[in-house]
């Protein structure tokens, strides 16, 4: 007769142990993956959101536009302006964390291109910080820098007068107009170029002027 032989109550419980054991690796390293995928997310969606702040900053420098008292405004999100060389906003909701976002210049930005200032080069350092806290608590950063340099934007002349302007002796003069300087056959005609006016003639203030046309009769 054959004896049919079993698993003891032994070797059931190792198998049960080492199962658990499996199944606790396996469910620990898939919390560990999830973990991974979701910071990998956060630091991609605040790269991106420090990216659109930087972006921002330039379109202020390209348009020469000055930030309001209120703050920039980067297509419906405003950074508050706490000082002329920062600019915050420490409620940015995203898919799965609130940023905070920073914005600091080295220098205050002579951002409107005028007269107020005989250079209006606009050059200064901007640096964007984005923090966050990632979801076991830990405090994560993203930061991005830039130079930012936008030359002062020379204006157009007028278009030339169909017939000489009279001629000018008295100082200071309009500017970005044209003048006739000197008379009868040593007449020519200049343009004034300063935003300020023109404070003397060509011969004493030559930055001033632009030579248009060597005669002027």
């Amino acid at each position: 007769m054959k004896t049919l032989k079993g698993f003891s109550l032994i070797e059931i419980l190792v198998s049960v142990v080492i199962l658990a054991v499996t199944a606790l690796a396996l469910s620990r390293f898939n919390a560990v993956q999830q973990q991974n995928a979701m910071a990998a997310h956060e630091r991609l969606e605040a790269t991106r959101l420090a990216e659109r702040m930087m972006e921002g900053v330039l379109n202020y420098a390209r348009t020469r536009s000055d930030p309001d008292s209120a703050g920039m405004d980067f297509s419906g999100i405003t950074l508050v302006r706490n000082s002329a060389t920062a600019f915050d906003n420490t409620s940015i909701a995203g898919q799965t964390s609130t940023y905070n976002v920073a914005v600091r210049f080295d220098s205050a930005p002579d951002w409107v291109d005028d007269a107020a200032t005989s250079d209006d080069t606009l050059a200064f350092k901007t640096q964007v910080n984005v923090t966050w806290a990632d979801s076991v608590g830990a405090s994560q950063v993203v930061t991005i820098s830039q130079d930012i340099y936008t030359p002062k934007q020379e204006k157009l002349a007028p278009p030339l007068p169909a017939t000489c302007p009279a001629e000018t002796s008295t100082f200071p003069v309009t500017a970005y107009s044209y003048y006739t300087i000197g008379s009868g056959t040593t007449a020519k005609l200049y343009y004034c170029k300063s935003a300020t006016g023109c404070t003397g003639t060509p011969a004493a203030q030559a930055a001033q002027w632009t030579l248009v046309r060597g005669t002027c009769s």
